[in-house]
């Protein structure tokens, strides 16, 4: 996931996109959206632009966050639960309020790739 920090203290702080492909295209179709050029136009004269660029005109940061999945393993196979984390410690506090006891050792939060 990837969080915008807008440095000009304007609306787009906290806003998240799923990759930096989406915050690019976000940012592009906002320039094209402000730009004298037919949207046809813009994105021929400036399919070079880079994210970095974008991100340069637009006086903002990207942080990118890590996800956090929790698999559960039973006696048979291997579970993915559905359920995503920003923190660490949020699925630590998961696990802690569903399952107790022994049940505990059978979960593991990963990374999600």
């Amino acid at each position: 996931m990837i969080e915008i920090i807008d440095l000009q203290g304007s609306d787009w702080t906290g806003w998240t996109f799923k990759s930096k492909k989406e915050l690019k295209d976000f940012l592009q179709e906002e320039s094209c959206n402000v730009s004298e050029y037919s949207e046809e136009e813009y994105y021929k004269e400036n399919a070079d632009v880079s994210l970095d660029e974008y991100c340069e005109i637009y006086q903002i940061k990207y942080v990118e966050k890590t996800r956090y999945v929790i698999r559960y393993k039973d006696y048979k196979r291997t579970h993915l639960l559905t359920d995503e984390f920003v923190d660490i410690n949020d699925a630590e506090s998961f696990i802690d309020s569903n399952w107790i006891g022994k049940d505990k050792k059978f979960y593991t939060i990963e990374e999600k790739s």
